[in-house]
């Protein structure tokens, strides 16, 4: 009799727990439409401030370089090291703003002068960066 009760008893509460997650469920694509929808009412207030402040920047094509040179080495990393898929997707994408800053290089922006001391800063960031990514890949490496 009592095992009666206990399965009772467990059934309700599975049915009480499933009705919570199918709630939760529910709420999910509310939730990603709104994110989706608050972009998009950023994106438009951004460009209607553009506009009134008349901003009109060239594009400096070297940075287009610059980025596409970073994700192909990012894409190669993930690619190889990690035998992940999105590695895939940073090669791509690398490769394609690589042409495009190659295909505008007469259009590329006079390069930045940088002073000694942030230049010292920017090396010792970059440093601080490698040093944790290879601390990060080693520690992986371990776990798996």
């Amino acid at each position: 009799m009592d095992d009666k009760k206990d399965y009772y008893k467990t059934q309700k509460d599975l049915n009480s727990k499933s009705q919570n997650v199918n709630s939760c469920d529910k709420m999910i694509p509310w939730i990603l439409i709104s994110i989706a929808l608050a972009a998009i009412v950023l994106a438009i207030l951004g460009i209607l401030i553009m506009k009134k402040k008349k901003w009109k920047k060239e594009v400096d094509y070297r940075n287009y370089f610059t980025m596409g040179a970073i994700w192909v080495l990012v894409g190669i990393v993930f690619f190889i090291i990690f035998e992940n898929i999105i590695g895939g997707w940073f090669l791509l994408m690398g490769l394609v703003y690589l042409s495009i800053g190659l295909k505008n290089k007469d259009k590329w922006g006079k390069p930045q002068k940088v002073s000694p001391k942030s230049q010292q800063m920017l090396m010792i960031g970059v440093l601080i960066g490698i040093i944790v990514l290879v601390i990060g890949i080693l520690l992986y490496e371990l776990m798996v």
